[in-house]
């Protein structure tokens, strides 16, 4: 190869090197976080298909109460749009996604939305529940998406950031 060759070559690796993007490290994550594909993502996260699952508990139950919500954050990180459709649990004998109502259809996520699930707001409600929910203790629930298909992710239960007397 000629000078003149080689340092094209040279220079067109450069360049590429420069136009490269970053790519994280594991140590460029906090602690709290672990390196995926999609870059740090925090280490209570479920990756589903190009669904980002983090976040997910569940109100724990008092003596007498018959049902808790269930709560976490869904990122779509795809380019193509997913559905949540439900919720089952054994922990539950049924599972409703809920609004202001039950939303028997599912609830769309469109490409880079975020869908909160969260006390006063969208929720998943479970009823029927086999035994007491307490605090401390993990609930597998399987999230049924349209695309993603059933995904299995742990809820930990722990006190909901509002009393039950204060309204659901």
């Amino acid at each position: 190869m000629s000078k003149v060759a080689f340092r094209i070559f040279a220079a067109m690796v450069g360049l590429a090197w420069l136009a490269a993007p970053a790519v994280a490290e594991r140590d460029d994550c906090p602690e709290t976080q672990m390196l995926h594909l999609s870059g740090c993502v925090d280490l209570d996260t479920v990756m589903a298909a190009d669904l980002q699952l983090s976040g997910a508990w569940i109100g724990a139950m008092r003596p007498g109460e018959q049902a808790t919500s269930a709560h976490l954050t869904i990122l779509n990180r795809g380019e193509t749009s997913d559905r949540l459709l439900g919720a089952t649990s054994p922990a539950a004998g049924r599972i409703e996604l809920k609004g202001d109502g039950p939303l028997d259809g599912g609830v769309a996520i469109e490409p880079g939305d975020r869908l909160d699930l969260r006390p006063g707001g969208l929720h998943l409600m479970l009823t029927v529940v086999d035994g007491r929910l307490i605090a401390g203790n993990e609930v597998e629930v399987t999230l049924d998406f349209e695309k993603a298909g059933n995904v299995v992710i742990p809820f930990a239960v722990r006190e909901p950031p509002f009393s039950a007397a204060a309204g659901h």
